[in-house]
């Protein structure tokens, strides 16, 4: 159970891959899932040749780690307005 928000991300002229590392983990803090006990994987994809669409897969779990961390417990439904809201968000960055 995963949510899979991708985001646009500049390209080679504006960013390095380090900087748009750094800017999806700044769109991953402000979003405070894992802060919340969320899981999150961040994949940036270059683009294919002739292409210059660099983009990221944010995916994030959708109920929340138990405190142990090798298990998924309850459905966080209380973020379900951070899901929904994570296009916007991420625009402002």
């Amino acid at each position: 159970m995963l949510k899979d928000i991708v985001i646009a991300l500049p390209d080679e002229k504006e960013l390095n891959l380090e900087h748009r590392i750094e800017l999806t983990h700044q769109i991953v803090d402000a979003m405070e899932w894992v802060q919340n006990g969320l899981g999150v994987q961040i994949d940036i994809h270059k683009p294919q040749i002739g292409d210059k669409n660099w983009h990221v897969h944010i995916l994030v779990t959708t109920r929340r780690f138990k405190e142990n961390g090798e298990e998924l417990g309850d459905k966080a439904v209380d973020l379900e307005a951070k899901f929904n809201n994570s296009k916007r968000s991420a625009a402002y960055y």
